[in-house]
């Protein structure tokens, strides 16, 4: 399927989704500035990155059994290598940017019962690659099922067309409602990267809520003409694992705060040809960030 093919699919499902009848449009807008500091590499030099994740998203209810929803994410990383030795010696990439498109189609087939369906385009790559070199696409679905008031347990799976890859990955959805103000949930939305993990959260009131998670990310991205694997495609693999204090501000401000460490880091490269280059651990960062959430 050509990208002209792929992006006039996606349009076909936008006019639907937001020209159907719908008792109402719900918008947010998030924008999250994310530095992790310096960390060490396992073969010489060192590691930092500056992250701004940027969220933009549309849900509606289209009756009492259908919604929909469509997310434009856009995330620019700038990637800072210091010293001489190993991977670091390399600077194999600076910045990457990452477009992606996500839509959701949630089926309520009963009070206990939920299916969401959610087909991703994304772009991943340094400046100057060409759109079709540096594109998945794929869906992942998953299934919820409310075994009591305070429980729902759910399993799902991924499937996608990566860079120069396919990946099959499954996943396990939760939402326990452990006390009146304990709650167990996935934090993150299930995207090309993998799994989303699990967070645990305590709701003091008052708007006030603070939160221990970790979850896993992995996610490719195209090369340019560099001098180390010209058009080859790089790799980044890390857990994170925070800390959140939030805060809301009625129904249309929200605010969090994270702090943690992204553990167990790997980089690695392969060229054009799918061939493995170089690949390099990194000790535990700290991270820092954070989010701020408008809805309309």
């Amino acid at each position: 399927m050509s990208v002209k093919s792929r992006y006039l699919i996606l349009s076909i499902l936008f006019f639907i989704i937001f020209t159907s009848p719908a008792s109402a449009l719900d918008t947010s807008f998030s924008v999250t500035p994310l530095y992790q500091g310096d960390t060490d590499m396992d073969g010489g030099g060192e590691l930092s990155v500056d992250r701004n994740i940027f969220r933009l998203g549309f849900n509606q209810e289209v009756n009492d059994t259908f919604k929909t929803g469509i997310k434009f994410s856009y995330d620019v990383e700038d990637y800072e290598f210091a010293g001489n030795s190993g991977f670091a010696g390399l600077s194999p990439w600076d910045t990457i940017n990452r477009i992606g498109v996500d839509l959701d189609f949630k089926y309520i087939f009963s009070d206990a019962l939920n299916i969401v369906v959610s087909p991703s385009l994304y772009f991943a790559a340094e400046s100057g690659v060409d759109l079709n070199d540096g594109l998945t696409y794929g869906v992942s679905t998953f299934a919820m099922y409310r075994y009591r008031k305070d429980l729902m347990l759910g399993a799902g799976f991924g499937a996608f067309r990566d860079i120069e890859e396919k990946r099959f990955f499954p996943f396990l959805m939760i939402h326990w409602q452990i006390t009146e103000k304990l709650r167990l949930s996935n934090p993150l939305r299930t995207i090309p990267a993998g799994p989303a993990g699990l967070e645990l959260a305590y709701n003091f009131g008052k708007q006030w809520e603070a939160a221990f998670g970790a979850t896993y990310r992995s996610y490719r991205f195209r090369l340019d003409n560099n001098d180390v694997a010209p058009e080859g495609v790089g790799q980044v693999d890390f857990i994170p694992v925070f800390a959140r204090l939030s805060k809301g501000f009625g129904k249309r401000l929200n605010i969090d705060l994270y702090a943690g460490s992204f553990a167990d880091g790997k980089l690695s490269i392969e060229n054009e040809d799918g061939n493995d280059i170089a690949s390099d651990h990194y000790d535990p960062a700290p991270m820092i960030g954070l989010s701020l959430t408008a809805r309309f």
